[in-house]
């Protein structure tokens, strides 16, 4: 709606990766088994949209919606998604599959703190 797109534009552009990232070696978000809130699996991060948009709406005091947040990867060709454009499922629970490699090219973080998270 046109009312989103103004509140979205008030809204300083969060760089959703490094946020991740950031998180995820903080050890603020857990890697944890496969099918919980956030898992590795090959080269891809799983983490469900609405856990990440709760750390986040936490961390900025605003509401950062799970939709907001798949748009910001979609939008990027970092999550792998069904050709429809919806987001991938595991074990029945959907989440947004992260490509380790973009999610690092789309951070502009450390390489070498990234390497080291995921390699």
């Amino acid at each position: 709606s046109i009312l989103e797109d103004i509140e979205a534009g008030e809204v300083t552009e969060i760089n959703f990766s490094k946020e991740l990232i950031t998180m995820i070696d903080s050890r603020e978000i857990t890697l944890g088994e496969k099918g919980s809130d956030c898992f590795m699996k090959g080269k891809f991060i799983y983490i469900q949209a609405s856990f990440f948009g709760k750390i986040l709406s936490d961390k900025y005091k605003q509401t950062i919606t799970p939709n907001r947040i798949s748009k910001y990867f979609k939008d990027r060709y970092i999550s792998d998604v069904y050709k429809n454009n919806t987001n991938k499922k595991y074990s029945g629970t959907i989440y947004l599959k992260l490509n380790k490699t973009e999610l690092q090219k789309d951070s502009g973080g450390d390489s070498a703190m990234i390497a080291s998270l995921f390699f």
